[in-house]
Order: structure tokens, then sequence, then C-alpha cells
């Protein structure tokens, strides 16, 4: 069996970790692990990247429409599938108003133009101000932070973790979503260091916590 090896990134947070990738000739994906050779992440990725190649494999992956029938899911064309979505549509901004549809967005799609443009062209279309994605989850405390501190939302300090001997993080938990949105790549480790030269670390999500050293 030949194995050709591709060089791609993680498209689940905004970190964009390097990734190489083991493909076999008949195009199933073999291994997902860090690329050492990636000038930025420098053979750093999380568990979430790595997982990617038994997301794709996985059989219960969904690859086309499923309607429940008779409380059994069941395939039916992608025709068939956006013709009744298009009928329900209309009827609930007909009984309901144009704000009873919504859409939600999650992380990966954002790497997609297209998926950006359309999406929200078909929204807009709809007259509706109802757009959720995984960032109006989860991220929302910081752009209200960077709204009341610096009057914009989307401008956010970076801390210079390099450098200071002092970091305390509230209602996030940096270790699991890479500092989402400042984007620092592996903070884990920039913490341990950070406790290494003899500065200090607290992470406050639901239970108030200390990084403790190895």
């Amino acid at each position: 069996m030949e194995i050709l090896t591709k060089k791609t990134y993680c498209r689940i947070c905004e970190a964009h970790c390097g990734l190489e990738v083991d493909i076999s000739s008949e195009q199933r994906i073999l291994s997902v692990k860090p690329d050492k050779t990636h000038p930025v992440s420098k053979g750093y990725a999380c568990i979430k990247g790595t997982a990617a190649g038994a997301l794709h494999n996985d059989p219960d992956r969904i690859n086309y429409p499923m309607k429940r029938v008779s409380g059994k899911l069941t395939r039916i064309s992608w025709d068939q599938a956006i013709s009744e979505i298009g009928v329900k549509v209309k009827d609930l901004r007909k009984n309901h108003g144009n704000r009873s549809i919504a859409m939600y967005q999650g992380n990966p799609s954002f790497f997609s133009f297209q998926n950006i443009m359309y999406s929200s062209a078909f929204l807009e279309s709809l007259n509706s101000e109802n757009m959720f994605a995984s960032h109006s989850v989860d991220g929302n405390n910081k752009y209200e932070a960077a709204t009341q501190f610096f009057g914009r939302s989307m401008v956010h300090p970076v801390p210079d973790l390099g450098n200071i001997n002092f970091f305390m993080c509230f209602g996030s938990n940096p270790i699991t979503s890479q500092m989402s949105i400042i984007q620092v790549l592996n903070p884990l480790q920039k913490f341990k260091d950070i406790e290494e030269r003899g500065g200090k670390v607290f992470l406050l999500t639901l239970v108030k916590q200390k990084l403790q050293k190895k």
C-alpha cells in the first residue's frame, strides 16, 4: 500500500497548528500528527487537531441528508432535503416572522470563505438577524470586555507570556481553548515556563485553580 504524506493545518481554532497527514492510495486517512517542521507551531498540536483522522473515518459520520421517518433516520436525496427544508422555512417565516429562523456556525466553518459568504447572504435574504456561532456561546465575554475597555470588540491585548511573571485568567480555560481569539500556541507550556522562572499563574474557571509544576 502506497502512503502519501500531506502537510496541512488544523482548522478547529485560530492557532492553525501545522499537521502532517498520512493518506493511503485509497484516499483513507491513516494518521494525523503535528508537523515538526512548521515554522510557527514547531511540532505542537493539541489532541483536537490530531483526532481529525478519527473524525474523518468515523463510521457514524453523516455524509448525506437524513430524515426521521416513523422514528427512524432514513437517507434521502439532497434535492428532497433542500425542497422540504425550504417549505418548512417558508412556513415558519409566514407563521412566526423572519426572526423565527436562526443560523448556527461552528469553528471549522469559519475557515471556508464560501461558507461565510453564502451562509451570511442566505440569512440576510431571509431578513433574520439571528446568527449564532461557537464564539457567541463561549467568547462573547471577551468581546464585551474589549468593548468596555477599549471601545472596540475586536481589540484584544495579547499577553507577553514569554516575559511576564504573573498571569491571571478569568472565565476561560486557555489550556483547552488554546486561548482562543488572542491565539496563543501551546499555552500550557508557556504557563509552566512562567512558573519555572519564579512567576505565578492563576486560572479561574468554574473552580479556582493554580497550575502545579511537575
